[in-house]
């Protein structure tokens, strides 16, 4: 940063202002950490984030070096990314995040769609449950043993 503030530059917010796929793609990968293919149906974040307006109290610079850096009024803050940028970047993390969870929700279901006794059959819980219930009338089962018998763990499945 410079040691000698330039004069703040004006900031003209054009509405119209639609960035280029280029722009888009280069903000979505180098600001944002998007990876294509996979993030194509998340480029809408790096369109609003290029069109995003810098935050109440924000003010654009420009160095000596020809670099725009953004100050804080009055934090004084100081940082050469827009200030929505992060912002972004959350939008973003989170977005894939969401998106994880909801794939790994869809293959659990379509595993456990093909199991034998999956969802909607009562195969598997009827089993499991006669199974339990004849291990457990067992009263031996309940009361503590100083034998050294294996433990033996039931298998939902069975």
């Amino acid at each position: 940063y410079e040691e000698e503030e330039s004069e703040p530059l004006v900031e003209e917010v054009d509405d119209s202002y639609e960035p280029t796929e280029k722009e888009v793609k280069e903000y979505a990968i180098e600001t944002l950490g998007m990876r294509f293919p996979e993030d194509e149906g998340l480029l809408y974040l790096a369109r609003e984030g290029l069109k995003a307006p810098l935050p109440d109290n924000w003010v654009p610079y420009q160095g000596r070096d020809g670099e725009v850096y953004y100050k804080h009024r009055i934090t004084q803050e100081k940082t050469y990314d827009h200030p929505t940028d992060l912002e972004y970047r959350k939008k973003y993390e989170q977005q894939k995040e969401k998106m994880a969870r909801k794939n790994l929700k869809s293959m659990n279901m379509k595993a456990s769609n093909q199991l034998p006794g999956g969802p909607g059959s009562n195969i598997l819980n009827n089993n499991a449950s006669n199974l339990f219930a004849s291990k457990m009338s067992n009263s031996n089962m309940l009361a503590p043993s100083n034998d050294s018998a294996p433990i033996v763990k039931l298998d939902p499945r069975l």
